[in-house]
């Protein structure tokens, strides 16, 4: 995350207009397929909105990542550490 900090900084980025969309195709495993669908049954969401949001979240955290960051989840006392593949 540190070098595409610099890069915005410099007024180099990779990103798109966010008006600009890209079509792709993507091959869902079963499982994922019906993941997907719970999600929109839950959110409300678009399949489109909830990809683009879990692709971003997947992004920011292996940022997190390798800037040696450990990603957890509390509940009552107990912590879990998560791993991301």
């Amino acid at each position: 995350m540190r070098a595409s900090k610099a890069r915005e900084q410099a007024g180099e980025t990779n990103e798109r207009p966010s008006s600009e969309s890209i079509r792709t195709t993507v091959n869902l495993l079963p499982k994922s397929a019906d993941a997907l669908d719970e999600l929109q049954r839950i959110t409300g969401l678009s399949k489109t909105d909830i990809i683009n949001r879990s692709i971003q979240m997947f992004a920011l955290f292996k940022g997190f990542e390798q800037e040696g960051a450990k990603l957890a989840i509390k509940r009552g006392d107990e912590l879990t550490e998560l791993y991301i593949m």
